[in-house]
């Protein structure tokens, strides 16, 4: 099996974010009793808190959750896309890019849901604004080098079979391994609907997220 760039690395990109919210969740757990049996989870412009979680499993660790879904998705398609592209793509540099942003993303939202999931340790204390404006401008910053190798003057990626693209938007074409393609135009990729890998993965984009939400009703 051939490997992208990074590609003998994928289970510490992968464990590196879990890992972070796998430790907030047990520091979490250590300092149960200085939870609040009540505590703020949201604040309006102005500071004042209106929205508040109790001292549950649910509305404590519903955050990780949360996070753990959403680098779980990030992985799963930065997986999809380093095991599909080495036989078929021209654009390398876009490739590596990609998968550097997605793991860069996945370690931002990490740290961004494991200050969250703290916050019933410092009910008095919002969560801090900075770390918004932090984790958007890092997305952007990794987002850029992406744009740069998709530029027009960029070496073209091999065409997929013209027939394989269904109403133009659709690719479908069982005998190709790759589980994500480049997308006919823009920037990006698509799944590959002939592979069977990925229905797997929209049915993690669709299910992960909902798992979460559902997470906080437990007691």
């Amino acid at each position: 099996m051939a490997h992208t760039a990074g590609g003998d690395h994928q289970w510490i990109h992968a464990l590196l974010p879990l890992s972070l919210l796998a430790a907030t969740g047990v520091w979490l757990r250590l300092h149960w009793d200085r939870i609040p049996a009540r505590f703020p989870t949201h604040w309006d412009l102005a500071g004042n808190a209106n929205g508040w979680s109790t001292r549950t499993i649910g509305g404590v660790f519903q955050p990780l959750v949360v996070g753990a879904a959403v680098c779980s998705m990030l992985m799963f398609i930065r997986f999809a896309i380093s095991e599909g592209l080495p036989a078929r793509s021209g654009q390398r540099n876009v490739r590596t890019q990609t998968l550097r942003l997605l793991s860069g993303v996945a370690y931002l939202m990490s740290l961004l849901f494991s200050v969250i999931s703290l916050q019933p340790l410092f009910p008095e204390h919002p969560s801090p604004p900075w770390l918004i404006v932090f984790v958007l401008t890092g997305t952007a910053a990794l987002a850029i080098p992406v744009i740069r190798a998709a530029a027009p003057d960029s070496p073209a990626a091999p065409a997929t079979p013209d027939d394989a693209w269904k109403l133009g938007v659709f690719y479908y074409n069982p005998s190709d391994p790759a589980v994500m393609v480049e997308k006919r135009f823009g920037i990006g990729y698509t799944p590959n609907f002939g592979n069977r890998m990925s229905w797997f993965l929209m049915a993690a984009i669709i299910f992960l997220p909902l798992a979460a939400i559902f997470f906080r009703k437990i007691g």
